[in-house]
């Protein structure tokens, strides 16, 4: 993303030389003013301090954080899902969805297709969180705790101008784009809105999801291959695995590593608002941890 500011500070940059450079001709010129050599000298040691402080001030930082995705497929059931050790459930729409599509392909996977099927679900889950979880960059979320379990509610603090709207239909697009076999199974309204910072993309890729403003970028990426695969029971995990009909195994589990990278960008480092993205930030990578039950 090209930010303006740095523009303008290469153009401040080129001014400034072009001052420094002609300033001494002028005092040579007028060798006799004692002010204009004085004027020059302070002008110079200006340069010099304003030189240190964008040196130290705007200064980006990177971060990340891993996260661990679990998906098993049941090719007798044409059921793909993620296991989560958690009692609530944040995956099962878009998993619903997913199954009916894995259901329906021609000719039926294998296990074979297994990191296939695991890595473009875990995709669509991502772009489903978003969607229902992180709807507005400013959100005023709260949980709470009750006797029959975790409510959560939020509301969007962003006004249109501080917002760039991209719609369910365009996020559809792109995993379609990116060759996502279950681009069809986020459930989302194709006329939603998703409220981005302003001036910010979002690009959606085989195995990552990556939102770029002019502050930061924040980057979910898939580590492939996958870390690992079993054909076991989910639910019996001691016991020998199943097997279909043909000596095909009835479970694949699948194991991805992911990780999020938040880097925020020197040009932008002191900005008024640096504080509301790295809350967005956060938002988005315990939201992350919570959908995929890394708690």
């Amino acid at each position: 993303m090209n930010d303006p500011i740095k523009f303008v500070l290469w153009a401040g940059a080129a001014g400034l030389v072009v001052t420094l450079v002609c300033a001494p001709w002028i005092v040579t010129a007028n060798a006799g003013s004692r002010n204009l050599a004085l004027g020059v000298g302070a002008l110079i040691g200006a340069c010099v301090i304003l030189l240190v402080q964008l040196y130290f001030e705007l200064q980006g930082a990177v971060a990340s954080e891993d996260f661990v995705i679990e998906v098993t497929t049941d090719y007798q059931a044409n059921t793909v899902r993620t296991r989560q050790p958690v009692p609530y459930y944040r995956n099962i729409y878009v998993e619903s969805d997913a199954s009916k599509l894995l259901a329906l392909k021609t000719p039926p996977p294998t296990k074979d297709d297994a990191p296939t099927i695991s890595r473009d679900l875990a995709i669509a889950s991502i772009v489903s969180f978003l969607i229902e979880e992180q709807p507005d960059w400013q959100l005023d979320s709260a949980v709470y705790k009750t006797a029959s379990g975790v409510i959560s509610t939020w509301q969007g603090l962003s006004t249109p101008d501080n917002c760039t709207a991209v719609t369910g239909g365009q996020l559809r697009t792109n995993l379609e784009t990116a060759g996502n076999m279950f681009a069809g199974a986020a459930p989302m309204d194709l006329n939603f809105k998703l409220c981005l910072p302003p001036n910010s993309t979002i690009v959606v890729t085989v195995n990552s999801v990556v939102l770029t403003t002019r502050v930061c970028q924040i980057s979910v990426n898939l580590r492939e291959p996958f870390v690992e695969m079993s054909n076991g029971d989910p639910a019996h995990p001691n016991t020998a695995p199943p097997l279909l009909s043909n000596g095909q195994p009835r479970y694949a589990n699948v194991v991805m590593a992911g990780r999020v990278t938040m880097e925020y960008f020197g040009l932008r480092a002191q900005a008024r608002n640096l504080a509301k993205y790295q809350r967005w930030a956060k938002r988005i990578v315990d939201g992350l941890k919570l959908r995929f039950g890394n708690v």
